[in-house]
């Protein structure tokens, strides 16, 4: 009987360990499996099993050649019916202050800091440099006293690889455009992906952010900042490679503003 006991305990023993290693797939931040988990990862996936942890700064290293510096805003308009005459602020693109930024993604991801008294909607154009492409739409513009991401539609036609495009918002004060509206701009340069395939799924997004900013694709860098920022919002350190992130190419007026979902 002792014998059968000792034989049971062992295949119960193997079988809760095997379902443990099981779970680390599952689950992989549940306690007590994360050594399990870490082995699997290194042996099949590198780091695509683990949590995403953020232990490394990460800054933003322009490009070499960036192009010629674009004017990035027209200041505030003063529109409105006749005696009544509402002062309407222009938003605050993050953007580099050369007006210029790099991306490796097909879609045009827009982050603007709205003041109070700003605008709601924009017209948005994406044009072409050479004038071959171009697309309008109206956006909406992320709610006043925030930094948030513009609502872009899903039409919105693909980037081209080594194609260079201008973009606009054109704020509607009180819903209307007129020709005194508040102007944005900025440019996009569209380049290939730093990142293999495989890498897209492995890396964490703090991993993801580090090789952005060294390769001065400021904005795939500024898109995941933000999603990390919003996932993480008590962690002190993301928050502050966030404003010095803005700060080197001169957004520090709207650095420690709040983001918005």
């Amino acid at each position: 009987m002792k014998v059968v006991w000792f034989m049971l305990k062992e295949i119960r023993s193997k079988y809760f360990l095997a379902g443990m290693a099981l779970l680390g797939f599952v689950v992989p931040n549940t306690v007590g499996i994360q050594s399990v988990t870490a082995q699997l990862s290194e042996n099949i996936v590198p780091n695509a099993l683990m949590p995403d942890t953020y232990s490394a700064r990460i800054s933003f290293i322009p490009p070499a050649d960036q192009g010629t510096p674009e004017q990035t805003s027209s200041g505030a308009s003063r529109v409105g019916d006749e005696g009544e005459r509402a002062l309407c602020s222009s938003v605050v693109p993050l953007v580099p202050d050369t007006g210029v930024g790099f991306t490796s993604e097909e879609q045009l991801s827009l982050f603007v800091y709205a003041p109070e008294g700003a605008a709601t909607e924009a017209k948005l154009s994406v044009e072409s440099v050479d004038g071959s492409e171009e697309f309008d739409a109206f956006v909406q513009l992320p709610a006043p006293g925030n930094v948030g991401k513009v609502a872009l539609p899903d039409t919105l036609p693909a980037l081209k690889t080594g194609e260079r495009y201008f973009w606009s918002l054109v704020l509607m004060c009180n819903g209307d455009l007129r020709p005194d509206s508040p102007v944005v701009t900025g440019v996009v340069n569209k380049v290939a992906s730093v990142l293999e395939a495989e890498s897209t799924v492995a890396l964490s997004m703090t991993e993801k952010a580090a090789v952005y900013g060294e390769a001065g694709l400021w904005y795939d860098l500024v898109t995941t900042m933000a999603e990390l920022r919003m996932e993480n919002p008590g962690n002190a350190q993301i928050t502050e490679d966030w404003m010095s992130i803005l700060t080197s190419v001169g957004l520090e007026v709207v650095a420690d503003k709040p983001l918005a979902g």
